[in-house]
């Protein structure tokens, strides 16, 4: 299958440990009439659920008028009247994309772990394999978190779209606008199976042929019928589209230019008796199962039926595949569809923007020179512009000018106006997260690190609670793409990318089998920490203690307190590998000639002494080299360092001679 058709063929168990893709299309076995009702009822409930979220979509529309700052002709109060944006919130979300992005893909995103203790080996290989494909070989990985994450706190919900792509052999991760995604706007949870879900497909004409040509969509255009057709959302969503083609510049294209047709892929259940297993089409129980249905919107007619069962060997039962992970912004306790900035800072940078732009009209009538000329003045018309250094005569019949002609006074811009933008301004930064030592600002030179670190968790309380949220979607998204990795691993790629010096890759058999239910799978961001200043500051105060506190002064305490300030740090990994662990064996010292000993303290080096050396031969050397110019010429370090290798080795030599004493007194006891 490929990636582009975004239809996904249902995952099942062959035996214990395979999974195979049953292809099927479940309309290919039904009857027109059956077809047509499907078709029908799955776009009345689609239009059913885009009308639930009209008002949402509405306002969604002028949320990203806002922050996109386009601007139409203003005509008031007078023409060309001032018309400026501060962009309050796009700031807010370049804020919160920044963090976010940082706080969930670091140098390693994901982390395995073995359910049972007893996997540790799969774990880290499948560990090992996921960072890699997640950074390099799912191309559109992390562009697409990183658009998600600036359209997640505009809408407050965004959509990932995770299935299984054949032809490539990996996961594709897709993500989704709100505009693209659809569900009843009363909906409260997305994990429910029986929750309907529409995905908006815009395909092309010629993907649509290959398709009926394999078999995959029903013919369902006769007469050629199959022909481009206005590519606009599909429903009652059109102001939302009509204002992205304003901000971006496009108009919608015309409908002999266009190549695609509007196909709903809607998730839902249906009273369908599909038995998996067999591949088997059954007589109806009136027990509703879950599908996925491609209808063409404009047709209402059925392209392809899938079942959304899968079979679970450790459950000994069918589970319901899940394809969508929403991420949420601020939940909404009554919705599906959560807060964003749009509906938290709209209403304030509306004002914020009418503000200045009365203070811009203020100035400019300030600086203008306006006003009445009495007609019966006798003044002549015309051109009566001002010129540096020249008088002009007026012909004028009243006995002064000034009675005459009247200018306008216009007072000087508001300042409580100027003072105010600074207070919403203010407000703005406290719903956004941004104090001032989030956005690059220095503190002065005498803040303890721990009172940094208070004022940023203060200032992060918000985006912490945030970050959790996110965690838990990224970590359901991450499950789903490992579950796939079951079934369309390449295992030459996965053995490829192992480190064969490992242990790990010795145990290697089957890649596909460390993909298994006994392996866990989790984000390696820290929900508990929101930035990398934060987690530095940690790491360095968790370094300091393990080095002044009397119980924690060990090499075993000191290990992971040294890694984890190394790892905050961002050191490169083989300074980080270099760190000895404790409990690894330690290699001996070199036992050196007493030649090679000197010539290290004329470097101001040692070495230690070791038992079984000759340590009479050693001392006499040594003693001969005290004797010699090259001695007289050391540091006085280096002639402290001979003197205590020398004691080191008398304190041998004695050990020797009195260990052998009390050998020949036994053995005369003995005898």
């Amino acid at each position: 299958m490929n990636g582009d058709d975004q239809t996904q063929d249902l995952l099942v168990f062959d035996g214990e440990n395979d999974i195979q893709a049953d292809n099927t299309n479940i309309a290919a076995r039904m009857k027109d009439d059956d077809l047509d009702k499907i078709g029908d009822w799955v776009v009345r409930c689609y239009d059913a659920d885009i009308k639930s979220r009209t008002d949402f979509d509405t306002w969604r529309a002028k949320w990203l008028k806002a922050v996109s700052g386009f601007l139409e002709e203003k005509n008031t109060p007078w023409h060309h009247a001032a018309n400026t944006t501060l962009h309050f919130i796009l700031v807010a979300c370049l804020q919160f994309y920044a963090r976010a992005y940082k706080a969930l893909i670091g140098k390693d995103i994901v982390k395995c772990y073995s359910k049972d203790g007893l996997q540790k080996d799969k774990a880290k290989r499948a560990e090992n394999y996921m960072n890699w494909q997640l950074r390099f070989d799912m191309c559109d990985f992390l562009s697409d978190m990183r658009r998600s994450l600036v359209a997640l706190p505009l809408d407050g919900t965004i959509f990932k779209k995770t299935y299984p792509d054949y032809e490539t052999k990996q996961p594709v991760s897709m993500f989704l606008m709100v505009d693209e995604f659809v569900v009843n706007y009363r909906t409260r949870s997305l994990n429910n199976p029986r929750t309907r879900k529409t995905h908006i497909l815009w395909l092309e004409i010629d993907l649509i042929k290959d398709r009926i040509e394999n078999k995959i969509f029903l013919d369902a255009y006769p007469n050629n019928t199959l022909v481009p057709e206005d590519s606009k959302l599909p429903g009652n969503m059109p102001e939302t589209r009509e204002m992205q083609d304003r901000v971006e510049g496009t108009t919608e294209p015309e409908t002999e230019f266009s190549d695609k047709r509007n196909l709903l892929e809607q998730h839902v259940y249906l009273d369908l008796n599909y038995d998996p297993k067999e591949q088997k089409l059954k007589k109806k129980d009136g027990k509703k199962r879950p599908y996925i249905v491609t209808v063409d919107y404009t047709t209402r007619k059925v392209l392809r039926i899938v079942s959304r069962e899968v079979w679970n060997p450790d459950r000994n039962r069918f589970d319901v595949l899940e394809y969508f992970t929403p991420y949420f912004f601020i939940p909404n306790p009554n919705s599906i569809y959560a807060f964003g900035f749009g509906q938290l800072l709209f209403s304030m940078s509306e004002a914020a923007n009418t503000a200045l732009n009365q203070l811009l009209d203020a100035g400019h009538l300030n600086n203008i020179v306006a006003g009445f000329i009495n007609r019966r003045a006798g003044l002549r018309r015309g051109d009566m512009g001002f010129e540096m250094g020249v008088f002009k005569e007026v012909d004028i019949m009243a006995p002064d000018i000034r009675n005459a002609i009247y200018q306008f006074q216009f007072k000087e811009p508001s300042r409580v106006l100027f003072q105010l933008i600074g207070l919403l301004f203010e407000h703005v930064q406290r719903v956004g997260s941004t104090p001032e030592a989030l956005m690059g600002k220095i503190p002065p030179s005498d803040t303890a690190a721990t009172s940094m670190l208070a004022a940023i968790e203060q200032g992060l309380v918000i985006y912490s609670v945030l970050q959790e949220g996110m965690h838990d979607s990224f970590r359901q998204e991450l499950e789903k793409i490992f579950a796939i990795n079951h079934d369309v691993l390449d295992e030459t790629v996965y053995a490829m990318v192992q480190d064969h010096t490992s242990r790990e890759f010795q145990t290697l058999q089957s890649g596909k089998g460390d993909f298994a239910s006994k392996i866990g799978i989790i984000p390696v961001s820290d929900p508990n920490i929101t930035s990398r200043a934060e987690k530095l500051i940690k790491a360095q105060t968790t370094l300091a203690e393990a080095k002044q506190n009397p119980l924690m002064t060990n090499p075993r305490a000191l290990y992971p307190a040294t890694v984890n300030y190394l790892g905050a740090l961002e050191a490169p990994a083989e300074v980080i590998d270099g760190v000895t662990r404790p409990d690894q064996a330690q290699p001996p010292p070199p036992d050196l000639p007493p030649e090679q000993e000197n010539a290290m303290f004329l470097k101001e080096q040692s070495t230690p002494v070791l038992p079984q050396q000759n340590h009479k031969k050693h001392l006499e050397n040594h003693e001969g080299f005290r004797l010699s110019h090259h001695f007289e010429q050391m540091t006085p370090h280096g002639k402290k360092l001979h003197e205590a290798h020398e004691r080191e080795h008398m304190a041998h030599d004695y050990l020797q001679e009195e260990q052998a004493r009390k050998a020949i007194v036994s053995q005369m006891g003995g005898a």
